[in-house]
């Protein structure tokens, strides 16, 4: 989980999630942040999600993934 420069704007502002597979960090060598997500609760008033902790704020935008969904 994380926030960046966009959460509030353009992106949820509880922050997105990635899945990042390190089971073999010799392989490890980019996050792709296009697969970046929103939780559950950027879709709805009735569920509870976790906060990236402080460590996990990235200093600049993150434009990839999903943006601020448009709730009805």
């Amino acid at each position: 989980m994380f926030k960046d420069k966009t959460n509030g704007n353009d992106t949820y502002g509880g922050g997105r999630r990635l899945k990042l597979d390190i089971s073999d960090p010799e392989k490890f060598d980019h996050v792709d942040f296009n697969t970046a997500a929103n939780y559950p609760c950027a879709l709805s008033y009735f569920c509870t999600c976790p906060f990236p902790p402080e460590q996990n704020t990235l200093p600049f935008e993150v434009t990839a993934g999903e943006k601020t969904p448009t709730v009805y």
